[in-house]
């Protein structure tokens, strides 16, 4: 089993004027999940949306879907945020591991902190 390694810069979540933080979530149920090998997979952040950052990734889709889970996610975001598009934070670097096992998506170990790792 080989783990690829995806490194995502995500926005905190914060309270923000215009923000409804949780008022959308997204889910990656209705994605495919089967894969042959880890080059398959592409980590994904699954559930409640803020409008800064979507979290860590918690989940992992089949690689051919990202595009379509990303427009989704966006979608969530702007619902939202009201169309509007607040300064965020930095926030965490988020590495996730992604794995094929047993032919299926997912994490080894996600982790919200890079720091100490190479």
């Amino acid at each position: 089993m080989r783990a690829i390694v995806f490194v995502m810069l995500l926005g905190a979540s914060t309270a923000a004027a215009g923000c409804d933080s949780g008022s959308s979530s997204i889910s990656a149920k209705s994605y495919p999940r089967n894969c042959a090998t880890a080059a398959d997979c592409f980590p994904v952040f699954e559930g409640v949306v803020p409008c800064c950052g979507g979290g860590c990734p918690n989940t992992a889709i089949r690689q051919d879907a990202a595009a379509a889970f990303m427009t989704v996610s966006e979608a969530a975001r702007e619902t939202s945020c009201h169309g509007v598009q607040p300064p965020c934070p930095a926030g965490p670097i988020c590495v996730s591991p992604v794995t094929c096992d047993k032919g299926v998506c997912g994490l080894a170990s996600p982790s919200a902190d890079a720091a100490g790792q190479e």
